[in-house]
């Protein structure tokens, strides 16, 4: 209990011993992650700083973000630790743009599909790729928390879907 709901009650900042009075993103450590992130994008908008270069760049000291809650933590990491943000800063805009559009791209077939079935009565989508569409989508959730994009094993979860869709088409 005190590491599974306490902790995350306090990593939240929902707990009853509020010490700023707002709601975290995710945890300290995520948040301080994102604001690095953000700075460093302010800074590098239309090509980022390049593959794999976040932990480098993170430690510059225009970068650094402390916390008063936990001074080990001064949002440098390996990644930012969420796609969207990591495209933005090692990318810049060019590379953010693909995925994106592809999450766009997925949001509106499967709004599409659910406005068939509802108002129609019809089926746009077979099970089988509504399934894989739906699990694309989920990889590509813009709003939570996740590993490196360039890594190997990730690439992985979400290449193997967009094979088995162009297999199923």
């Amino acid at each position: 209990k005190d590491r599974v709901i306490d902790f995350t009650k306090y990593q939240l900042n929902i707990s009853n011993n509020h010490d700023t009075g707002r709601i975290r993103i995710f945890s300290i450590q995520h948040e301080t992650i994102y604001i690095t992130a953000v700075k460093i994008i302010k800074d590098n908008f239309f090509f980022g700083i390049g593959p794999k270069m976040f932990r480098e760049i993170c430690n510059e000291k225009q970068y650094l973000t402390l916390t008063p809650l936990d001074g080990s933590i001064n949002g440098c990491q390996a990644h930012p630790h969420n796609s969207y943000l990591q495209l933005l800063v090692e990318t810049g805009i060019f590379g953010f743009l693909p995925l994106f559009l592809i999450f766009m791209f997925l949001f509106f077939h499967l709004t599409k599909h659910l406005m068939y079935k509802i108002f129609y009565k019809k089926i746009y989508f077979q099970n089988i790729e509504l399934l894989i569409l739906i699990s694309i989508f989920i990889n590509f959730w813009p709003f939570v928390p996740n590993g490196n994009f360039f890594n190997n094993w990730l690439s992985s979860i979400y290449y193997l879907p967009i094979a088995l869709w162009y297999g199923v088409k």
